[in-house]
């Protein structure tokens, strides 16, 4: 079934708000989401509902919680989140750092004991729409395995870089540090799909081949992906003074949901004008995507390119939910005594 993005954003704000979430902070909530459904980022729109629902009642997100400045060092400052949702707390980072970066031409923001952030090339995208360069990165809890190992002992820490092009465009990179991200493979259990050797072990540590076998992810390009995923650890976490990954892999130690973020601004017009900037932009990239194709290659695509075009055949068709998310769905709303979105006819 699909559904338009409006109905689907103001369905999601109506659940927050009926856990006590405020209208603002459930706005921007659904707003995060709305953006990762419109862009096919599916792992990180609707179906994280249920899981925030599961972190409320578990006491791992405070939905009234306010994040506050806690560190404020000119360039350089730290959000104390509060347990808040990661939207909120990250969005609040990205809105410091962009004012910052106009006056001293760059600016850093840690968020400290967040939740889930959705996708972090949301809020690249965000600063690169300010003639900026952005670059966002999170930590999470314990997911993936670390190079040679096979248990989950590292997060999978994504990072995203935004560069502003010409005709108001973005060039977006956003990434997991592992072959593919949690919301993926939790996406590929719920419509029982198979998934590919390599992205995940099962319980017993060999390859998983469907998503409800799997039980730890595995990283991008091995060591590579793996070292940069605790590198982000260490920026994210570590420095923040809220270490998720050697607190939680302790034997014995409590899980429980913890993020941590960080957000960096770079101000293009206190190195040159913007508008050349682009210039030479939109001329890198047509320069890339006039090379000679590889065998079987349709197209040489810029990042972003492909998030933009679902993006505009979803704003046309609306967005698709699948069956077992939908019954998910439509049961938090019985429960709650809301009224569910209505599907697209056709």
């Amino acid at each position: 079934m699909k559904f338009s993005s409006q109905a689907l954003k103001k369905f999601m704000q109506d659940i927050l708000m009926d856990e006590g979430m405020s209208a603002t902070h459930a706005e921007t909530v659904a707003r995060v989401i709305d953006w990762a459904n419109l862009r096919g980022a599916d792992s990180h729109g609707i179906m994280r509902i249920p899981q925030y629902l599961n972190f409320i009642g578990d006491g791992d997100l405070d939905p009234r919680a306010e994040p506050e400045m806690a560190i404020d060092a000119l360039a350089l400052i730290m959000i104390e989140a509060h347990k808040s949702a990661g939207q909120v707390a990250l969005s609040m980072a990205v809105d410091e750092v962009v004012d910052r970066a106009r006056h001293y031409g760059l600016s850093w923001g840690l968020v400290r004991q967040t939740t889930h952030t959705g996708p972090v090339g949301y809020y690249a995208q965000q600063i690169a729409k300010n003639n900026m360069i952005g670059i966002v990165t999170a930590a999470t809890v314990p997911l993936m395995a670390y190079q040679g190992s096979r248990v989950e002992n590292l997060g999978t820490n994504p990072l995203s870089i935004a560069v502003p092009a010409g005709n108001d465009e973005t060039v977006l990179f956003d990434m997991a540090t592992s072959v593919a991200s949690k919301g993926r493979i939790t996406q590929a259990a719920l419509k029982d799909e198979e998934i590919p050797a390599g992205w995940a072990l099962d319980e017993t540590g060999k390859p998983a081949t469907r998503g409800k076998d799997a039980r730890v992810l595995l990283p991008m390009s091995g060591a590579k992906g793996a070292g940069l995923a605790l590198m982000l650890e260490f920026l994210n976490s570590v420095l923040a003074g809220n270490p998720i990954i050697s607190q939680m892999i302790e034997p014995g130690a409590n899980r429980f949901h913890n993020h941590n973020a960080s957000c960096l601004a770079i101000d293009i017009e206190k190195i040159r004008d913007a508008r050349s900037f682009k210039f030479d932009a939109d001329a890198l990239i047509q320069a890339m995507v006039d090379q000679p194709k590889a065998l079987g290659a349709d197209e040489i695509r810029m990042p972003g390119t492909k998030g933009s075009r679902i993006e505009q055949e979803r704003l046309r068709n609306g967005v698709a939910i699948a069956d077992g998310l939908w019954q998910q769905l439509l049961s938090i709303a019985e429960r709650k005594n809301l009224t569910p979105p209505v599907p697209l006819s056709g």
